[in-house]
């Protein structure tokens, strides 16, 4: 322990080892000391005279793992890592501390300028706590990979087609900073190209509803298992940049039919597929990890059930439609038990079989959270512990952004993509996404972080004098939107916020989401969301008119973050009364009161204006309709 005065300490650093990563590091921090000390660090060939000391030692740990180590002596501070981007982590975690420097998004990043250039720098030795930590966004592109590593994470995981197409762009931005790269996907069709080998050779695909189809491979089929994994190895041998590839099957209900599969079952030929291209990928002596993944696609739930009694591959885990209103040790619904039952068994699995487990949550999705998008810092945090406790290797979460979720939801419902259709409603990516991408990067470094802490530390950098009001804004967001989350998990494929849709499921019928109408309505389900719209709405009421007694200076941009987080729950009081009346005119049109519907879904179209809502052109729609009625 020592005090350092930084500006009249060595302005220069030494780097161990030209690596493109100690590199970067050097540079980053030299960058970030001239925009807060005032003076830039040269690069100093002589250890011995240099300030700042980044070292690569692999004999201070596992190199697998990610642990740095800070130090002062002799006015010279010493950040060494266990492998390359632990030296850079290190860096970011001084600028942090020492520097009180805060990365809050791509967008924002709170650098203040020195006040004390006294540091009291205290040893410290950081270890994460979760080996391998995924940053998955979409749409995405290279420049997220430098938030994703100042967050905290180590893994780029990238769809089969993104890396393709854009590898010159991402490389060079991995490189720099020793990230893993993770590709893949529901990507099984760049290795067997389906509607080619089908027009060749149908008896090589998926018999189902008693005829073969170019949906779904037959996984039993010994051609089909030699073309994938051939093909598969070649794109590997290409692509040696690759870390670990995980191939998902097609995300559809067109699993093959055949004897052979079905006396196998799904799983068992799945990730046998996927076992035969591990043994190809050591034989061939290429040192590429491949994943299998779990998850109840299609709603069908044998995919996460049912374990292979050997599976010599690693395994993913993807809990679709899980509750996000607990942390999965705390939730006691019978699909959370459920969800937590299936993940518990796999990871027994994995410790049997001496494979590895990567959990695939949804923190940042859009589409499954909707516009009413939650903070989930409580859950989250809560979830890296037990992921932990688990033996997870690997944590990651889809965060699919707001304007692509958009589209998808127009794409599912068969209506056509209004041209500016991403200025509709409210984006709120930067006050909440961002935030849950935040929490989740500390707590994979650091699982048993405190949830106060980490969103104490957070709200000081984005929202400077405005923090305290802002955490508990955050809180209240995890708290009243969760539980609407809810209702996705019971309609599923219909979220809360999908009022002109319902889902009707059935193994009989493909395309799940129908038109509202009076006759496909359950009205115990629809009672339940006026109720909940309500209440949500009418707790939300106090805190908006708080907010509206307090002001700041606008050219201040910690006080515009601050305008953006309340921005949205002013939308959100908005949205969650549109919502509201339009759930109460469909009751009042099954109950033939059209007069009481007419009247509700035109103050909801005039709350749709004002928000550019997606639900505009329903209740334009249904007012129609209704005129005609009541003119009849």
């Amino acid at each position: 322990m020592g005090f350092i005065n930084l500006k009249k300490m060595h302005h220069s650093v030494w780097i161990s080892q030209s690596l493109p990563v100690l590199r970067f590091a050097a540079e980053e921090l030299s960058s970030y000391f001239q925009k807060t000390v005032g003076v830039p660090l040269s690069i100093n060939s002589n250890w011995q005279t240099a300030g700042f000391i980044l070292k690569l030692d692999g004999g201070i740990g596992d190199p697998l793992d990610d642990y740095f180590q800070i130090e002062e002596k002799n006015e010279t501070i010493y950040i060494i890592g266990v492998n390359g981007r632990s030296v850079l982590y290190g860096v970011y975690r001084f600028l942090e501390e020492y520097l009180d420097i805060c990365f809050v998004h791509p967008w924002y990043e709170h650098v203040p300028l020195l006040t004390n250039e006294e540091r009291n720098v205290s040893p410290l030795s950081v270890k994460a706590s979760i080996r391998k930590r995924g940053f998955n966004i979409n749409p995405s592109g290279p420049e997220f990979l430098d938030a994703a590593v100042k967050q905290g994470y180590n893994v780029c995981t990238l769809k089969f087609e993104e890396w393709e197409t854009e590898k010159e762009r991402y490389w060079p931005e991995i490189l720099k900073r020793d990230m893993w790269l993770d590709v893949g996907g529901h990507c099984m069709d760049a290795f067997i190209h389906f509607k080619d080998t089908f027009r060749d050779h149908p008896d090589w695909f998926g018999l189902c509803e008693g005829q073969r189809m170019d949906k779904q491979p037959c996984l039993s089929n010994p051609q089909i298992i030699d073309l994938f994994v051939k093909n598969a190895v070649d794109f590997c041998r290409q692509n040696p940049q690759i870390h670990n590839l995980t191939i998902w099957p097609n995300d559809n209900g067109h699993g093959c039919q055949c004897e052979r599969c079905r006396a196998l079952g799904f799983n068992q030929t799945y990730t046998h597929l996927m076992g035969e291209l591990q043994k190809a990928l050591k034989h061939q002596g290429i040192p590429i990890t491949v994943q299998h993944s779990a998850y109840n696609a299609d709603l069908d739930w044998d995919m996460l059930e049912t374990i292979p009694a050997e599976c010599t591959v690693d395994t993913l885990i993807a809990p679709w439609g899980r509750n996000y209103s607990h942390s999965l040790s705390q939730d006691k619904t019978p699909r959370g038990q459920r969800f937590k039952r299936i993940i518990e068994n796999w990871a027994a699995s994995c410790k049997k079989n001496g494979t590895t487990l990567t959990m695939y949550e949804y923190y940042g999705d859009y589409w499954m959270h909707s516009v009413l998008f939650p903070a989930l810092g409580h859950v989250i945090i809560e979830d890296a512990a037990y992921y932990k406790r688990l033996g997870v290797s690997m944590l990651r979460s889809l965060n699919l952004r707001y304007n692509g979720t958009v589209a998808s939801i127009y794409a599912l419902t068969r209506r056509p993509l209004p041209k500016d259709a991403s200025a509709y409603e409210y984006n709120s990516e930067l006050p909440v996404m961002w935030f849950n991408i935040h929490v989740l990067g500390r707590a994979l470094w650091n699982t048993n972080a405190s949830y106060t802490e980490v969103t104490q530390v957070y709200c000081a950098g984005c929202y400077g004098s405005y923090a305290e009001e802002a955490a508990a804004l955050l809180d209240i967001l995890e708290k009243e939107l969760t539980p609407l989350g809810e209702f996705s998990t019971r309609l599923f494929r219909r979220r809360f916020a999908d009022v002109w849709f319902r889902d009707v499921h059935s193994l009989e019928v493909l395309e799940t989401l129908q038109e509202w109408s009076p006759e496909i309505e359950q009205m115990e389900e629809l009672d339940d969301c006026i109720q909940a719209a309500a209440a949500v709405r009418n707790r939300l009421g106090p805190i908006l008119k708080k907010l509206s007694t307090l002001s700041g200076d606008l050219a201040d941009p910690q006080y515009q973050n601050f305008l953006k987080l309340t921005d949205y729950f002013r939308f959100l009081m908005v949205k969650l009364d549109s919502i509201h009346k339009q759930y109460r005119a469909q009751k009042q049109i099954v109950l033939r009161d059209y007069p009481a519907a007419l009247s509700l879904l035109e103050d909801a179209l005039m709350e749709e204006y004002s928000i550019r809502g997606h639900q505009a052109k329903d209740c334009e729609n249904w007012i129609e309709k209704l005129k005609v009625l009541l003119s009849s």
